[in-house]
């Protein structure tokens, strides 16, 4: 009976990490998960994940379980984000951005309590290695080529000459890239393995070099100069070591460089940053309304994933766009979570980087006597430079919020987290029956809220995929009432269903009236689920300027002034409603103001209508 039990555990560990690997693989080849559609999968790998884990605690109740300080932070944080998930004012973003956090957390402690031998932590940082060296190559295709495809599809136009890898943005890539980097070259220059590999190693890390640069990305460039910089500084002090280390950093700090200087496109971006004598850089101007909007709410912040939905009020007129993340993670925890969740990121880096600190006298143990070589240093020294590169990078990206690139850094820091086994018994815990039901009673609740969720999300996921693939308006709106019936706390589904009824009123087909009446109702429910989106109160103005309303439409476009006071569509709606009050003086001034920050066609022609009939009347005027 005893080794049945034994059996099937060994067979739940196999499945644990078959899920695992299985995630972690999937999330950067799959575009890095940006859209939440691909998360899915990543979704239902944790519960599955979770569930099995599940079971092997009360197959055996009295196996230790590992948690070294950085559980109780990682326990505090979630914990604190479900109170912000419940207490945010926009619930639809909140609820994605909670459930990231949730598989986070969750991959996490099933990493350090079932992924932590020593064989199974070498084969995740090789898996690691390897596929970013598989990517780079793609990346180095990309770039060769001038391939505008990204496994079939198209490239955005922003990023023509750059390379990005299975990632839609090349930023994101130099993210992931930059976790690979200092892991293959740890193990090459410290790991106890064989020269034959170490060489394979030493290619994969050289290719993972050569993806950063070819995607351009002067974030990218800066965060792997200071990661290098910091693992020759922590090598440089082991005298074995101190020869290996400079000779491969002259290599691959002299290489990049040599290459930066010689390509022109990568002239022209470091041009593009000091130009005028000055640093310049559009996401710069992000910084500033994060900062505003932090100091709204500086304790608990605005709510998980609010900075997008609240960003409108601030926007600076250098920004066209939505740009959904702050560029800068630092500033983004602030503006969502406030000074109290920024406090408790801080502290899991802390309790993070004081545990790699304190493992470090015992990852040489295990290792070949006087050579100094060891896995245990390996990945010590290659993980905590590898959290280090994202965190520099994250001073001006988001690759935090990336889920490929998040998920990877959870697991480092799990499996850095995991050399505590070997450093003391003080974080080893028998949970017996008490301690199971303990986890069990945190485990099931977060297990059921996801499971439900994806049977929210997947079929919601799928016919707004299938909206917006279909070009037919009568389809776009069946499928998009059906998503909305999925989940009716989407705004902005109940926008878009708000919006193409809007326009097909617009046609004046008999009835339109009853269409526009219809499209008013759908754009009220929208801004009851989110207050700060400008688009619905234009929309909304806009029909009752179709039926004849102005004054009732007035009150709608009069919120724009503090919702959107620098929009350029909010602009170029509210000049068009001008123009229905027959005031053409203010709509010139909207409408002006509108093609001055974003010429769009709606503004350039009704203002060349204005000018028009100006014209017109002034010939007129003249004649009598």
């Amino acid at each position: 009976m005893s080794l049945d039990r034994d059996r099937l555990d060994d067979w739940l560990g196999k499945g644990i990490l078959a899920l695992i690997f299985g995630m972690l693989v999937y999330a950067p080849l799959a575009f890095g998960c940006f859209r939440f559609n691909e998360f899915l999968i990543v979704q239902g790998l944790t519960v599955a994940a979770g569930g099995l884990w599940l079971v092997r605690l009360w197959l055996n109740p009295t196996q230790r379980l590992l948690w070294p300080p950085i559980c109780w932070v990682v326990l505090l944080f979630i914990g604190y984000a479900t109170i912000r998930y419940l207490t945010s004012e926009i619930e639809y973003p909140a609820r994605e951005e909670f459930i990231k956090w949730l598989v986070y957390t969750l991959v996490f402690f099933i990493v350090v309590n079932n992924l932590n031998r020593q064989e199974v932590v070498n084969f995740l940082l090789y898996t690691l290695v390897f596929l970013a060296m598989a990517i780079a190559i793609y990346a180095l295709y990309q770039f060769a080529t001038d391939s505008m495809k990204i496994w079939g599809l198209p490239k955005n136009p922003l990023f023509a000459k750059r390379a990005s890898g299975t990632y839609w943005c090349p930023n994101h890539l130099a993210g992931f890239l930059e976790l690979a980097l200092p892991v293959g070259l740890a193990f090459t220059i410290v790991g106890r393995i064989s020269a034959t590999f170490k060489v394979f190693l030493a290619y994969a890390t050289l290719m993972s070099l050569a993806g950063i640069v070819v995607t351009i990305s002067r974030g990218g460039w800066m965060a792997t100069v200071c990661a290098l910089a910091l693992f020759g500084l922590l090598l440089i002090r082991r005298p074995a070591f101190r020869l290996p280390a400079l000779f491969t950093l002259v290599v691959l700090l002299g290489g990049g460089a040599y290459y930066v200087k010689k390509d022109f496109l990568s002239q022209r971006r470091i041009q593009e940053t000091f130009r005028s004598g000055k640093v310049e850089d559009i996401r710069f101007f992000l910084w500033k309304p994060a900062v505003q909007l932090w100091q709204e709410e500086i304790w608990f912040g605005q709510g998980l994933d609010a900075f997008d939905q609240h960003f409108a009020r601030y926007r600076p007129v250098e920004v066209r766009y939505r740009p959904q993340r702050v560029h800068n993670d630092f500033l983004n925890t602030l503006c969502d979570l406030g000074l109290t969740g920024f406090l408790i990121v801080m502290g899991g880096l802390v309790a993070f980087f004081w545990g790699a600190l304190a493992c470090r006298r015992y990852a040489n143990r295990g290792g070949d006597i006087g050579s100094g070589l060891s896995n245990r240093l390996a990945i010590l020294l290659g993980g905590s430079v590898a959290v280090a590169a994202l965190l520099f990078h994250g001073m001006v990206d988001f690759n935090f919020h990336i889920p490929a690139n998040a998920l990877w850094c959870v697991v480092i820091v799990a499996l850095v987290s995991t050399l505590w086994r070997h450093a003391t018994e003080r974080f080893w815990i028998r949970p017996g029956i008490v301690g199971c039901l303990i986890l069990s009673a945190l485990l099931v609740p977060a297990l059921w809220f996801l499971t439900a969720q994806l049977l929210i999300k997947v079929p919601e996921k799928a016919l707004l995929e299938k909206a917006n693939l279909n070009h037919a308006d009568d389809g776009d709106l069946e499928l998009l009432r059906r998503a909305f019936a999925v989940d009716p706390q989407d705004f902005e589904t109940a926008y878009k269903i708000g919006e193409l009824l809007r326009r097909r009123s617009f046609k004046g087909d008999e009835g339109y009236e009853k269409v526009a009446l219809e499209a008013m109702r759908w754009l009220r429910l929208s801004m009851a689920l989110n207050r700060y989106e400008p688009l619905q109160y234009s929309c909304y103005g806009m029909c009752l300027d179709w039926l004849g309303l102005h004054q009732q439409a007035t009150t709608y476009f009069t919120p724009l002034r503090w919702l959107d006071p620098n929009g350029p569509h909010s602009a170029a709606y509210t000049g068009w409603h001008y123009f229905q009050l027959g005031d053409s003086r203010e709509a010139r001034k909207w409408l002006e103001f509108s093609i001055k920050v974003n010429p769009t066609i709606f503004a350039l022609r009704y203002n060349d209508i204005i000018k028009e009939r100006e014209a017109l009347e002034a010939a007129a005027a003249a004649g009598k």
